[in-house]
């Protein structure tokens, strides 16, 4: 195995160690929503119930604020998230001498 004769610029020491450090990163993170799906036992048995609850309540609501609450409705996020990360690490390898604390890029 080959040795690399390295000195220090500073103090001449052989005593040199070499780090690895994180110089910058690059990317962004996107989020996705998906709609749940449901079987089609689910929606013979349970989600028609659903769907009649919801329009009798929308239709109460409606009554009780005059049909104001037709023109401002919520919107909502069905369904589960998904966040991508699609990042890029950079990094640059620094040498450290051990003997007087003297840094530089390699």
């Amino acid at each position: 195995m080959e040795q690399n004769n390295i000195q220090c610029q500073k103090c001449g020491s052989d005593n040199i160690s070499f780090q690895v450090v994180e110089n910058a990163s690059i990317g962004t993170n996107k989020t996705t929503y998906y709609k749940k799906r449901k079987s089609i036992l689910y929606m013979l048995l349970i989600s028609w119930w659903i769907w009649i609850f919801r329009w009798l309540w929308g239709l109460i609501k409606a009554c009780l604020t005059g049909g104001l609450s037709l023109f401002f409705k919520k919107k909502k996020k069905t369904g589960y998230s998904k966040t991508v990360n699609a990042n890029k690490v950079i990094n640059k390898t620094v040498a450290v001498c051990q003997s007087c604390g003297h840094t530089w890029n390699v």
